[in-house]
């Protein structure tokens, strides 16, 4: 644990909520968080997911709530999105609510 009380593995994850239900994820796979306001819902898919434009091209973005649970409920657009990065390839996570983001969050 560090000064604070808090472990340094707790200090490394975004916790995030999706459904009620808590989640964690490695803080250093995390490219940014943004409003998923701009979110462009793919109308030929009969599953919530879509595009969201950032910089110069869009990113995939998938529901949190529909790969865990099976179930999309509301505006994607009152989301926020997680841009997650695994090499060259980034994609977005929409998720309902941040419980905590570490220090260095982006």
């Amino acid at each position: 644990m560090d000064k604070s009380g808090t472990s340094s593995l707790a200090s490394e994850l975004v916790s995030v909520r999706v459904r009620n239900q808590r989640y964690c994820l490695d803080a250093a796979t995390v490219r940014e968080i943004v409003s998923a306001r701009r979110f462009q819902l793919n109308e030929v898919s009969d599953r919530p997911f879509g595009w969201l434009p950032l910089d110069e091209t869009s990113i995939p973005v998938h529901s949190a709530s529909w790969l865990l649970h099976g179930v999309f409920v509301g505006d994607p657009r009152e989301q926020k999105a997680l841009i997650i990065e695994s090499g060259d390839t980034a994609h977005g996570l929409l998720v309902d609510s941040f419980d905590s983001l570490p220090d260095s969050a982006p």
